[in-house]
């Protein structure tokens, strides 16, 4: 699967995804983010983007070796936020509230 197969079918998922990307403009955004740690305490942080036209998964971060606390958190917000003008729905998790403090400030 990797090399020119590769490309070719991700070039093909992005031009279905295209038509969900250009209503973000016209209908607005969610950003809807969920943190989780799996039983070796390692951290992996989802990003997906929401309107009427549907969800699309927008990234996953890998946080190993990373401490889960709020600026870590808000780093990566901000940079959904950057590529995604929003509104932001997360788990309520003190340092995800924490993290929402500090990207309003």
């Amino acid at each position: 699967m990797r090399g020119p197969l590769l490309s070719k079918e991700r070039s093909h998922v992005e031009n279905l995804l295209q038509p969900i990307r250009d209503s973000w403009n016209d209908k607005g955004v969610t950003i809807v983010s969920d943190g989780w740690t799996d039983p070796q305490r390692r951290l992996l942080i989802n990003f997906m983007v929401v309107n009427e036209s549907g969800p699309m998964f927008l990234r996953s971060i890998d946080g190993f070796g990373e401490i889960k606390d709020k600026d870590f958190i808000a780093k990566h917000m901000r940079d959904v936020i950057i590529e995604v003008v929003v509104q932001i729905i997360t788990d309520n998790a003190v340092v995800s509230k924490a993290a929402c403090m500090l990207i309003k400030a």
